[in-house]
C-alpha cells in the first residue's frame, strides 16, 4: 500500500527569505551655482560654445577653451547649413559700422524687425559739412549728375542759412532763464532751429549707422539688401558681407600694438616671443562661415512684379486721400486684410481707399492676389512682411519722411511702407515753422522771408525730382528732401499703441512725431475710449521749448 505524502502549503512570502537592507543612494555631487560673464569671444566662436550646452555636459569656460575657429566653423557647416538648426546664429551677435552712407540706405538697412542699432541725429547735429551722396544711378550720365549736385548743393545751402539765421529769432522769443548755463542754453536753441530745418535735407545726405544684430537677422538683412534695386545698397550689402569675412576694428589690439612696438624696442631678443603673445589679442573674423551663403533673395522682386500689377489694375484712377494724418482703420478678416495690405504696399492711396476695392472683390480675385505672393515664397524664404494680419490696432500714417523714421523704430510692430514719393507734397513753411517755433520766432522768420525761402526751396526741388523720375527713379530719389510726407502703414496691439503713445508725445520730442503721436491717442480715444483713458498721454498743446 502506497502512502500518499501531503506537502504542506507554504506562501510566496513565508519561502522567500528575508531580503538584505538596501544600501543607501551615493549623493549626488552637490554643484554650486555658477554664473559669470563671457566677453571677447568672437562671435562663431560663441555661437558654438553657446550651441554645446544641448549636446555637451562641459561648461562654457570648458567648451571655450576647447574650441577652436576650425572646429567652430565645421560644426556651423554641419549643424547650422546642413541640418538647418537656424538658432545657433541667434547667439553670434556681430557689430558693424556703416559710416559715410546715404539717409535713403540707412533707412532700408534698419528695415528689420530684430534689428539693434543707431543712427547719427538729425535733431542733435549739424549736418552742414556732411554733404551727401550721389548715386550711381547717376553714372554716364552727366547732364543729369551736374543738375542732381546743383539741387543738392541748393538744398545744404538753404539748411545752412536758415539754421544759422533762426538762431537769432528764436534767442529773442526764449531769453536765457538764469538757472540755465550759457552752454546747455546754445545747445538747445540749436536742436530747436535743427528740429524745423532738418527737413530740408535730402535723402542723399550722408548718415552713419552702428548696428549689433545677430547672424540669423543679417544673413536674412543681407539676402534682402543684396536684391534691392538701388546701386548703392547693393554695394553696401556687398561691404558688410566682406567685413564678416576679414578681421574687425579691435581696440584692445591697436593698444596692443602700440606697447608691442615699445617691447621689443627695448628687448629685440624677446621679439619673437612677444610677436607671439600679442597674436592672442589678434582681431579675428566676426562671422565668416555664417554669412558666406547669404544671397539676393528674389521673393521680394517676384513678388512686387506680380503685385505691383494687380494693384495698377485694381487702383487706377484712384486720387490719395491725403486729408488725414493719422487714421486707425477698420478691421477685416485675416484674409481681406492680408490682400487690403498687399495692394497698399505697391500703391500711393490711404488704407481705407485699397480696403474698399478690396471688399468689392470676388472670392476668386482675393486668392489669385493672395495665391501671387505664395507663389513668389523660395524654398528658404518665409511669409511676406505684408501677410502678417490679425493685428488689433492698425495705423495708416502720413508725416514728414524724417519723423517717420522716427517711427521706424518701434520695432514691435508691423510695418508697410509705400515707396518714397513727392506725390503727398509737404507741410507749408507757415505750419511747419508754426509746429516748432513760438509765434514771436515764426513771425520774425516771416518778415525776414526765411518762410517764403523755405517754401520756394521745396517746390524747385521738387519740379527737379519730378524731372528726374522720367529717367531715372531711383536716382530722383536721393534728391527728394525729408520734408516730403510718407505713407506707412503699422500694425499692433494695444500695448504697443499705448507705449508709442506714451514715448512719442513727451514734451522733449519733435513736434511732428508729438502731433502725430498725440493723433494715435485720438484715434484709440474714438473707438475704444475704456482702453485709451489708461493710455497716459501727453497733450501736444504742453510744449516747452527749453525742455529737450
Amino acid at each position: 500500500m502506497t502512502t500518499e505524502v501531503i506537502t504542506p502549503l507554504v506562501t510566496a512570502s513565508a519561502a522567500t527569505p528575508e531580503p538584505a537592507p538596501a544600501k543607501p543612494a551615493k549623493p549626488a555631487p552637490q554643484r554650486d551655482r555658477n554664473i559669470y560673464a563671457v566677453v571677447d569671444i568672437a562671435p562663431e566662436t560663441q555661437a558654438y560654445a553657446l550651441a554645446r550646452y544641448s549636446r555637451s555636459a562641459a561648461s562654457l569656460r570648458e567648451s571655450v577653451g576647447w574650441i577652436s575657429n576650425q572646429k567652430a566653423a565645421d560644426f556651423l557647416e554641419t549643424f547650422y547649413f546642413a541640418y538647418g538648426h537656424k538658432s545657433i546664429a541667434d547667439m553670434a551677435h556681430i557689430t558693424l559700422a556703416l559710416e559715410n552712407i546715404s539717409v535713403l540706405a540707412a533707412v532700408l538697412i534698419e528695415d528689420e524687425p530684430l534689428w539693434d542699432g543707431q543712427e547719427r541725429s538729425t535733431r542733435y547735429q549739424d549736418f552742414t559739412k556732411s554733404r551727401y551722396v550721389v548715386p550711381g544711378e547717376l553714372d554716364g550720365q552727366p547732364e543729369l549728375r551736374e543738375e542732381f549736385v546743383a539741387a543738392a548743393d541748393n538744398l545744404f545751402a538753404v539748411y545752412t542759412a536758415l539754421t544759422k539765421e533762426m538762431y537769432a529769432h528764436l534767442a529773442d522769443a526764449l531769453p536765457r532763464p538764469d538757472d540755465m548755463d550759457p552752454a546747455s542754453y546754445k545747445r538747445t536753441l540749436n536742436a530747436r532751429i535743427l528740429d524745423v530745418t532738418r527737413t530740408l535735407l535730402p535723402y542723399a545726405t550722408r548718415t552713419s549707422v552702428g548696428q549689433i544684430t545677430s547672424a540669423r537677422v543679417l544673413e536674412r538683412q543681407l539676402s534682402r539688401l543684396l536684391a534691392s534695386p538701388y546701386a548703392e545698397v547693393q554695394a553696401i550689402a556687398r561691404e558688410m558681407k566682406e567685413a564678416c569675412k576679414q578681421p574687425g576694428f579691435s581696440p584692445l589690439e591697436v593698444k596692443m600694438q602700440a606697447s608691442l612696438e615699445a617691447l621689443i624696442a627695448q628687448h629685440p631678443e624677446a621679439a619673437e616671443a612677444l610677436q607671439e603673445f600679442a597674436g592672442v589679442f589678434a582681431a579675428t573674423e566676426p562671422a565668416p562661415t555664417l554669412v558666406k551663403y547669404a544671397e539676393p533673395s528674389d521673393q521680394q522682386a517676384l513678388a512686387e512684379k506680380w503685385l505691383r500689377q494687380f494693384a495698377k489694375d485694381l487702383l487706377k484712377g484712384i486720387e490719395p486721400d491725403n486729408s488725414r494724418t493719422v487714421h486707425l482703420v477698420d478691421n477685416d478678416p485675416p484674409l481681406l486684410e492680408a490682400v487690403t495690405t498687399l495692394l497698399y504696399r505697391y500703391s500711393d492711396l490711404a488704407y481705407h481707399q485699397v480696403q474698399e476695392v478690396v471688399r468689392g472683390l470676388s472670392r476668386n480675385e482675393i486668392r489669385e492676389i493672395y495665391d501671387a505672393a505664395q507663389q513668389a515664397r523660395g524654398r528658404h524664404d518665409g511669409w511676406l512682411r505684408e501677410q502678417q494680419s490679425g493685428y488689433g490696432r492698425i495705423y495708416d500714417i502720413l508725416i514728414d519722411a524724417k519723423s517717420m523714421q522716427d517711427f521706424f523704430r518701434h520695432r514691435r510692430t508691423v510695418q508697410v511702407r509705400q515707396e518714397i514719393t513727392p506725390r503727398h507734397g509737404f507741410v507749408s513753411g507757415q505750419e511747419w515753422f508754426g509746429l516748432g517755433l513760438p509765434a514771436q520766432t515764426v513771425e520774425a522768420a516771416q518778415a525776414a522771408g526765411q518762410v517764403e525761402r523755405y517754401d520756394r526751396t521745396m517746390r524747385e526741388t521738387a519740379q527737379i525730382v519730378s524731372r528726374l523720375e522720367a529717367i531715372s527713379p531711383m536716382a530722383a530719389q536721393y534728391l527728394l528732401p525729408l520734408g516730403f510726407k510718407r505713407r506707412a502703414l503699422f500694425k499692433m496691439d494695444d500695448a504697443q499703441a499705448a507705449y508709442m503713445i506714451e514715448t512719442r508725445t513727451g514734451v522733449n520730442g519733435h513736434f511732428a512725431y508729438r502731433l502725430a503721436a498725440y493723433q494715435m491717442w485720438q484715434e484709440l480715444d474714438r473707438v475704444q475710449p475704456e482702453i485709451a483713458r489708461w493710455v497716459r498721454v501727453t497733450p501736444f498743446e504742453a510744449s516747452d521749448f527749453l525742455n529737450r
